[in-house]
């Protein structure tokens, strides 16, 4: 430890980060009496200037900013001291990156959009004062024990007004998430920052970085050219509204981003909004903090919003697509939600309404644009208006055309002499060519697996219409905790057909191993004791399991998994 900090003001106690130009401690404000974080920077690069700079420009801007999401500059070495520190407020909840390690990756969707919200009010707070960040990262991102996001190492952050800094003209920043022109070395602004904001927004909800972590040459070409996986192929059961905002953020150039942070903010709050999160870091803060039975629940509360949100969407057909989006993900959360797949079915048949509401409105306006249209040649004094396959329908005949309706012309006459029309031109009526396959709808609860003549196709809810040839097919689904279900279908060209299939959930299997004494009660009902001996059969969900023994009562709330066995030991077992 730089032992002349310890002994002056601060009292370093252990070192709680080290990167490429400094290292991080917690210590103690010997004044003040308060934890903080001090920054140090090595030794070796006391000595050159561009990191020297950097170091106190990191400190000097953001200092003046006090933002509840950017971290806190306390205090700074003077110029001429050695070494050159800066003192931050000591944030205790690790960084962004450490909890998507701790979460196998990626985050819920409501966590990450939650991170996402306080990033861009911190953003939007350092862009007003004329700062752009240029490192934006997981890593970068700090979180508080009560949820709060901080944004933290501003090192290559620069003022507008006073250009950027380089080093050796090397990049200054992380590869995977810089923008392009930054790339480039072109000029920098607040849409970087939002570049870099849509790379972690799409790694917070997919687990993987759009660019890739590889080789930087490799990153960077990735860059150049927008090559990256469309975030619906990583899950289709994203937001459409947040694949949008990500979609927008990583455009190549910047005048096709966002121009501010603050205009994505409200966008991400209202989604927050609908799934009952208006507060953010209180969210965070219960989510880290809830065990396995708190965080099912706080799931079941986002499907019940997300099936109320889908339902107000479908009652006045505002948006199909969005609610099926919900839809899909409410089911992936609770396949058994019967709500959802209800929805699901009733799609179907709002999207027939529209199209006959649709086709009615345009022969409508085809009626209305053809009277005006021969009312204006009248007031014009024109002449007849020649027939057109429109007209003959509405109209009779003339009393001496031809008897052939399906190739109609008009008689010779000194205005107009007589024309046949080409074959496949549009005056020869067709057929309309019938559809080659049929269509079939399929929807199942719980969710399956889809195989079409033994050929995986898909899973439920996410398939969607499945073309299927003329003839007989075999459709099978299957999912692990139910029997499979073998549909067969007789398609025939041109026809949909609409399925919903329930599969029989296996029952779940319960073996309660009793202590001496004990009355069992399973769901409130009586446990004989000869079934104690054996596996009980109960239906897949929460059972609750009471033992008395004596004047002493425990219920224990097990999750039965269908097709599982669970045990259940007495609390009385090992007690005296």
């Amino acid at each position: 430890m730089p032992a002349m900090l310890s002994t002056g003001r601060y009292e370093l106690q252990e070192e709680i980060g080290v990167g490429a130009s400094a290292r991080v401690f917690r210590a103690l404000d010997a004044d003040l009496k308060r934890t903080v974080a001090v920054k140090v920077l090595h030794p070796h690069l006391r000595t050159e200037g561009h990191f020297a700079l950097r170091f106190r420009r990191e400190a000097s801007a953001v200092a003046r900013i006090e933002h509840p999401n950017i971290l806190r500059i306390y205090d700074v070495a003077p110029e001429d001291h050695d070494p050159l520190y800066f003192v931050s407020e000591y944030v205790d909840g690790g960084t962004v990156a450490q909890w998507l390690d701790e979460e196998g990756g990626r985050l819920p969707h409501e966590m990450a959009l939650a991170v996402a919200l306080q990033v861009l009010r911190g953003l939007q707070a350092a862009h007003e004062a004329g700062i752009v960040h240029r490192d934006l990262k997981p890593e970068n991102l700090m979180l508080t024990r009560g949820g709060q996001v901080k944004i933290a190492d501003f090192g290559v952050a620069f003022r507008e007004a006073d250009g950027s800094i380089t080093v050796d003209g090397n990049l200054l920043g992380s590869p995977s998430y810089m923008a392009p022109e930054q790339i480039d070395g072109d000029p920098v602004d607040a849409r970087t920052d939002l570049f870099a904001f849509g790379i972690i927004l799409y790694q917070m909800l997919t687990g993987s970085l759009p660019f890739g972590d590889g080789q930087m040459t490799q990153i960077l070409n990735r860059i150049a050219t927008a090559d990256h996986a469309p975030l619906p192929e990583l899950d289709a059961t994203v937001d459409p509204r947040v694949v949008e905002i990500v979609e927008a953020c990583l455009s190549l150039d910047p005048g096709d981003r966002p121009s501010t942070a603050a205009g994505l903010h409200e966008r991400i709050a209202d989604i927050l909004r609908r799934r009952a999160v208006d507060d953010p870091a209180e969210a965070i803060r219960r989510f880290r903090e809830a065990d396995e039975a708190a965080r099912k629940e706080t799931s079941y509360a986002t499907v019940n919003s997300l099936v109320a949100e889908a339902r107000e969407l479908l009652a006045g057909a505002r948006n199909v697509t969005l609610a099926m989006a919900l839809l899909d993900r409410a089911l992936a959360l609770h396949p058994f939600h019967f709500e959802a797949y209800r929805l699901v079915q009733s799609i179907g048949g709002v999207q027939k309404r529209r199209s006959v509401r649709v086709g009615l409105l345009a022969v409508l306006l085809t009626v209305a644009v053809i009277g005006l249209f021969q009312a204006w040649t009248v007031l014009r004094g024109a002449a007849p208006v020649p027939e057109s396959p429109a007209r003959s329908v509405l109209t009779a005949p003339e009393p001496d055309s031809p008897a052939r309706p399906a190739e109609p012309t008009l008689p010779p006459g000194p205005r107009e002499p007589t024309r046949k029309a080409p074959a496949g031109a549009a005056g020869e009526a067709k057929a309309p060519a019938k559809p080659a396959t049929a269509t079939l709808r399929l929807a199942s609860r719980p969710w399956a697996k889809v195989f079409l003549d033994e050929e995986f196709v898909g899973e439920t809810p996410l398939l969607r219409d499945l073309a299927l040839p003329p003839g007989r097919h075999v459709v099978r689904l299957q999912n692990p905790r139910s029997q499979a279900v073998s549909l067969e279908i007789d398609a025939r060209a041109g026809e949909t057909i609409d399925r919903f299939v329930e599969l029989p959930i296996f029952p779940a299997l319960l073996r309660i191993g009793a202590a001496p004494g004990d009355t069992v009660l399973l769901d409130g009902n009586p446990v004989d004791s000869d079934a104690l001996s054996q596996s009980i059969e109960v239906a897949h969900g929460e059972r609750n399991v009471t033992f008395r023994n004596g004047d002493r009562e425990r219920t224990i709330v097990i999750d039965a998994q269908a097709g599982r066995l669970s045990e259940v030991p007495s609390p009385f077992l090992a007690t005296p």
